[in-house]
């Protein structure tokens, strides 16, 4: 009776250590296998994240590259055609001949263009610092006075390339 008990009892033992050894194995097998999902998932996420990072450093060097190849163009066509209004006004123009007129007037003088563009810029800093430095209230007076200075100044400038001679009157 006893050797009935105790292979009873050893059954008992050994089917116990079978089931926690099975179980043990299945959880491992799933565990492994979420483990690899998990690690693929991370893996693959971490690659579009580097493939993201590439892609938008080639996008801001590409930016930057268009911005500056089409920057100076762009710039150069605005000074070509600064005078258009002016066209209009002065000689009654209409739109596409104010720009053609502006277009040929300006030729051979960019230089004289550019350093105007350079001396504006550096009114319009001088005129914005200087009315900061006066509580941001100086403002009021060194804006509009250094735009009205710019406006002059491109009157002037199309008065000297149309041939005519500026002239103030006294009143």
């Amino acid at each position: 009776m006893s050797s009935g008990l105790l292979e009873y009892a050893q059954n008992l033992v050994t089917g116990l250590l079978d089931l926690g050894r099975t179980r043990f194995e299945l959880f491992s097998t799933e565990l492994r296998e979420e483990l690899a999902r998990l690690a693929v998932t991370l893996i693959g996420g971490l690659a579009l994240l580097i493939l993201a990072a590439f892609g938008v450093g080639f996008g801001a060097i590409a930016l930057i590259l268009g911005a500056l190849v089409l920057l100076v163009p762009a710039t150069i066509v605005g000074w070509k055609v600064q005078f258009f209004p002016f066209l209009i006004v002065d000689r009654g123009a209409n739109a596409w001949q104010s720009l053609t007129v502006s277009w040929r007037m300006t030729d051979g003088h960019l230089f004289g263009l550019f350093v105007y563009w350079l001396l504006s810029i550096a009114l319009v800093i001088g005129a914005l610092l200087l009315g900061t430095l006066a509580c941001l209230v100086g403002l009021i007076v060194t804006v509009p006075t250094a735009l009205a200075v710019l406006a002059l100044a491109q009157a002037h400038i199309y008065l000297k390339l149309t041939g005519e001679e500026p002239v103030l009157k006294a009143s």
